[in-house]
């Protein structure tokens, strides 16, 4: 039975402001400020596609001792840092 495996954890947060301005009873303008990934939180990946990795790809060769021993040594770690901070502003008018 093989054991579980578990990729690297998600985390994400979002912020929006909105702000309304009534000009008369049917008109109004609204200003919008999102942020996505405000907090830039990076999310570790593995290269090169994920599970087809060489980062995900358990080797054994002939150990000194006569036995096997692992010859990948980046077995199950996440090297890069994926993610960014987008900003988006807008202006919406309605009537």
């Amino acid at each position: 039975m093989l054991p579980e495996f578990f990729g690297p954890s998600f985390f994400n947060s979002d912020l929006s402001l909105f702000k309304n301005f009534q000009f008369g009873e049917s008109k109004k303008l609204q200003l919008r400020f999102s942020g996505y990934n405000f907090a830039n939180h990076p999310i570790w990946s593995f290269t090169g596609g994920g599970v087809g990795s060489s980062a995900m790809n358990l080797n054994f060769g002939p150990g000194s001792t006569g036995g096997q021993s692992q010859t990948n040594s980046g077995f199950g770690i996440a090297p890069i840092k994926q993610g960014n901070r987008v900003i988006q502003i807008s202006a919406k008018f309605y009537f």
